[in-house]
């Protein structure tokens, strides 16, 4: 028997986990994006069958996953009109994997509206970019209802995962552990872009202050610094991802203290840079142009300044 899979939601994660279950033998694919560039990439494959809604996925298939750009867009594609749950009794008993990234609270409102229509809803979030969607090497944070955890989810998640870690069924604990994971990213992010400020501004050569950050066994010189200040520093804005993503990121980690009443201000600096990424219009940019930031705020040159590297 064929089995049906949905996807919603055809970004840079998205498609090429979309791809990936549609390549799986005896299984076809339903498909919805608002990108017609999107979903051109994948109507002429074998057994894909492209609709106007989520509701129309949420008819169709027996495990429904998505990746949105944001909760307010996530709530809308699940709860709003033509959404999910307007799919109704035709979709009672349905599983949801959603592979956006969200706040504990959009978790919790998506898996009640859900819930209550007879869905089962699952938070999966990944860890990786681009290439380990295309390669099927993400990493899953999954929460959700055990038993269908057990008998469906589980042996899904190899298709598009290395790994994966089931954190339990309370709703909200995979988004918690994702997105707070992102928020020290991203921190890191910002500390760097800010510490090559500091250095140029000063007149030290950075190519060999990146060279003693990397070489001195110290505790700065992380892989996501080796990665981000040569990228920064050797000028290369090519495309990994986009810098909205983290902004809107780190803003989610802070809400969260913010809700719990903590003083996060640590957090809350690194959101002030990505605020202002978002206020110069660097939003749809390589995430790497938050280095424009601190060259704004300190008249400094950080992209380029070492091409050698």
């Amino acid at each position: 028997m064929m089995q049906t899979y949905g996807y919603v939601g055809l970004g840079t994660i998205g498609l090429p986990i979309a791809t990936r279950l549609a390549a799986l033998p005896g299984a076809a694919l339903v498909v919805a994006d608002s990108s017609p560039q999107a979903l051109e990439t994948l109507k002429d494959l074998p057994n894909v069958t492209v609709v106007e809604t989520p509701a129309e996925v949420a008819r169709q298939c027996d495990v429904l996953f998505a990746c949105l750009p944001n909760p307010a867009t996530g709530e809308a594609v699940f709860l709003g009109a033509g959404g999910v749950a307007e799919a109704g009794a035709a979709a009672e008993g349905l599983i949801v994997v959603d592979n956006s990234t969200v706040s504990p609270a959009s978790a919790e409102r998506l898996s009640h509206g859900l819930g209550a229509t007879g869905i089962h809803y699952f938070e999966c979030p990944v860890l990786g970019g681009v290439a380990q969607a295309v390669s099927g090497e993400l990493f899953g944070v999954v929460s959700g209802p055990e038993v269908e955890y057990t008998s469906t989810v589980a042996a899904l998640l190899p298709v598009f995962t290395r790994d994966h870690r089931y954190v339990g069924a309370t709703t909200g604990t995979a988004s918690r552990m994702k997105t707070i994971q992102n928020g020290l990213g991203l921190v890191q992010w910002a500390g760097i872009v800010e510490a090559l400020g500091i250095i140029t501004k000063g007149g030290a050569d950075v190519g060999l202050w990146y060279d003693v950050v990397i070489n001195g066994g110290g505790m700065a010189g992380t892989g996501l610094f080796e990665a981000q200040a040569l990228k920064i520093l050797s000028g290369d804005l090519s495309f990994v991802a986009f810098l909205r993503i983290g902004a809107k990121d780190i803003a989610l980690a802070c809400e969260q203290a913010r809700e719990m009443g903590l003083d996060a201000s640590v957090f809350e600096a690194a959101n002030r840079t990505f605020e202002r990424a978002i206020e110069m219009g660097l939003g749809d940019s390589e995430m790497a142009t938050l280095a424009r930031v601190i060259e704004d705020k300190f008249g400094t040159t950080l992209v380029g300044a070492a091409p050698r590297l």
